[in-house]
């Protein structure tokens, strides 16, 4: 390996850019793609000689630069994450500096609705009464109804289930409520979205939100690569 990393160093002096800059994104434990810049020269793409060897030289450290990217995180990552990589042909270095990576997560809230704290002529009381009435003719005491949302676009599960563990096809009007409800939680069915619970009976409803995050890191890996680093 010591021999073939100094053959794509002599080839990468030969481009006279002093420094080139790499960015390989890679799946999993997989290099999907990579993209590079040379100040003086436009180059698409590598001879497959150099393009081989400095595939190899990523793979041996992919386990190292995952460790220090996604596998540092505390929650669940992108299959994708992105490296940034520098060619030094003067000192002749490959150095891996920066690991990006998005980190997934939730956040939860929710809302309460008591029947008896409604007024007599608002929306919610008058569906409150409809609730009521479905209820008993149903004969259960408590449905839940889920939805979920995300890149502009939401809805509610068209079964519910009931408190003895029965199933069955939410109304129209039960429906109409769960829309309503859900405006209390803006931007529920756009980008990253979000998923919840509706709980339904006779007294109450609660809502139980939960909104998905994502968010971006850069962590540095700053991992310096020398022929040296090899044994042979």
């Amino acid at each position: 390996m010591k021999k073939k990393f100094e053959y794509m160093m002599r080839y990468f002096k030969s481009l006279d850019c002093g420094e080139l800059e790499f960015r390989i994104d890679i799946d999993e434990k997989t290099i999907e793609y990579q993209d590079f810049s040379c100040k003086n020269r436009n180059i698409k793409e590598l001879p497959s000689t150099v393009q081989e060897i400095f595939d190899e030289v990523c793979e041996l450290y992919i386990d190292e630069l995952y460790r220090l990217g996604p596998g540092s995180a505390s929650r669940d990552v992108s299959s994708y994450f992105y490296v940034d990589i520098v060619i030094d042909t003067k000192n002749e270095t490959l150095i891996f500096k920066d690991i990006d990576f998005t980190e997934y997560g939730t956040e939860s809230t929710g809302t309460y609705y008591e029947f008896e704290n409604e007024q007599k002529g608002g929306i919610m009381y008058d569906n409150f009464i409809k609730i009521r009435e479905f209820l008993s003719k149903e004969k259960v005491k408590q449905i839940e109804l889920t939805y979920n949302g995300g890149g502009d676009s939401g809805y509610i599960d068209n079964t519910y289930t009931t408190d003895k563990g029965k199933t069955g096809v939410v109304p129209e009007f039960l429906e109409d409520i769960a829309y309503y409800l859900l405006k209390e939680f803006g931007g529920w069915e756009i980008n990253e979205g979000s998923q919840g619970n509706i709980f339904i009976n006779k007294d109450a409803i609660e809502v139980q939100h939960e909104w998905n995050t994502e968010e971006s890191y850069t962590n540095d890996a700053n991992i310096t690569v020398t022929k040296d680093s090899f044994d042979e």
